[in-house]
């Protein structure tokens, strides 16, 4: 780990997607530096030319533009946001885990593993998914860590 990364957020006063964007990175525990655009003529120029858009709100982490709430919440969904935050090392490998109904109907005729189903995803840092590795719900856990340690993956 390389340290907390550097997070800005360019907000307007009465925004409701900056609150929420504001909102999401403290209750992640995210240290950020909010930039005021209240009352500076051009400021959407200047945000143009600094992260390619001109709404707000717009994030930095590390001067590398993420967008806006909308894409704050996605990466946060990814499991991204967080390890992303605090400068980890990317691609990063996240446990997913989904429901299969097929898999409940096998599980209750006495065969497959049950309704879920786990994987393990090396995601990049901007939630582009690298690989996708099948794991059983007991081994994903470790698998992800193992990944996110740094060891290669079996296979």
């Amino acid at each position: 780990m390389t340290g907390p990364a550097r997070v800005e957020v360019h907000t307007l006063t009465g925004c409701p997607h900056c609150r929420r964007a504001l909102c999401l990175l403290r209750g992640r525990g995210i240290a950020f530096t909010e930039i005021s655009c209240d009352g500076r003529p051009g400021f959407r120029q200047e945000l143009r030319e600094l992260t390619g858009r001109s709404t707000v709100p717009q994030i930095l982490i590390d001067g590398t533009p993420v967008g806006g709430a909308s894409d704050l919440a996605r990466l946060d969904r990814l499991g991204l946001l967080v390890p992303l935050a605090a400068g980890e090392p990317f691609p990063r490998a996240v446990v997913r885990r989904s429901f299969t109904p097929f898999g409940l109907l096998s599980g209750m005729l006495g065969g497959g593993c049950g309704p879920w189903r786990h994987r393990v995803e090396l995601i990049d840092r901007d939630g582009t998914v690298l690989r996708r590795i099948p794991a059983t719900g007991a081994t994903a856990g470790d698998l992800a860590a193992a990944l996110n340690a740094g060891e290669p993956p079996a296979g």
